[in-house]
């Protein structure tokens, strides 16, 4: 599994959560230097970070949504990066073979209840994080996975466990105009390609926008905002919301 620190990458899979240790001269939760113990593969990659962003000292869990090419996967190393929080990918790397075996079958349940246990998976892992005083980002959680899901046909979504699942203290929908929007699929297809789940995904995209809007999510319109201007509006956004606020 990769974590995410001021945009550097380290690969859980050689060195457990337990191998860090946090500085002392840092109090809990005040996104103090994480610093890995001496079997690690690369001491270097661990920046110091500049420190609690919203002025709130607990340890917060931010999820980015939206619709595809909203700037999701753009903005959450730059925001995890300004918060001083961990970066995780949704899927865990192990997961990687068995996702490519189900997209390949064309199932969509079983796509569906495979991305429901790896949002379980990496929830435990921001569980973990969160308990050693860590803020985490993740780009897509479970409201995309259900959200796309409906568009892809699914009639009964189910219900999210959040005595399983940890509960994201602030869940934003990043949002632009659709003209904008599509104009950055058309050059994603273009330069990358974009996958027939995607396509079928896009296909009914007012469905997901049903969904995403069921939901009740802070909406962050980025239009006509720079990367940094919309990393600079959320950490407005998060203070206010925030502050004050402790887990249960």
């Amino acid at each position: 599994m990769e974590i995410t620190r001021a945009t550097r990458h380290f690969d859980l899979r050689f060195v457990p959560l337990t191998s860090f240790a946090v500085r002392s001269d840092h109090p809990k939760g005040c996104c103090a230097q994480m610093t890995p113990l001496a079997h690690s593969r690369d001491d270097h990659r661990f920046a110091q970070a500049p420190g609690p962003a919203t002025n709130d000292p607990t340890p917060r869990f931010i999820v980015l949504e939206g619709l595809s090419c909203t700037g999701k996967s753009t903005i959450a190393p730059l925001l995890a990066e300004r918060l001083g929080a961990v970066q995780l990918d949704t899927l865990v790397p192990d997961y990687e073979p068995v996702r490519r075996h189900i997209d390949a079958t064309g199932s969509v349940p079983e796509r569906l209840h495979f991305w429901l246990m790896a949002n379980y998976a990496i929830s435990r892992k921001v569980r973990d994080l969160l308990a050693s005083g860590w803020s985490v980002v993740i780009e897509s959680y479970f409201h995309r996975t259900l959200a796309t899901h409906g568009a892809l046909g699914v009639q009964d979504l189910p219900t999210i466990d959040w005595s399983e699942a940890q509960r994201p203290d602030a869940a934003v929908q990043l949002t632009v105009s659709e003209e904008q929007r599509r104009r950055r699929y058309q050059e994603r297809d273009l330069h990358n390609g974009v996958s027939l789940w995607s396509r079928r995904i896009e296909a009914n995209v007012e469905q997901v926008r049903r969904i995403y809007l069921s939901f009740g999510l802070t909406a962050f319109d980025t239009d006509g905002l720079g990367p940094m201007q919309v990393v600079d509006g959320l950490q407005q956004l998060l203070r206010t919301k925030l502050c004050g606020r402790h887990h249960a």
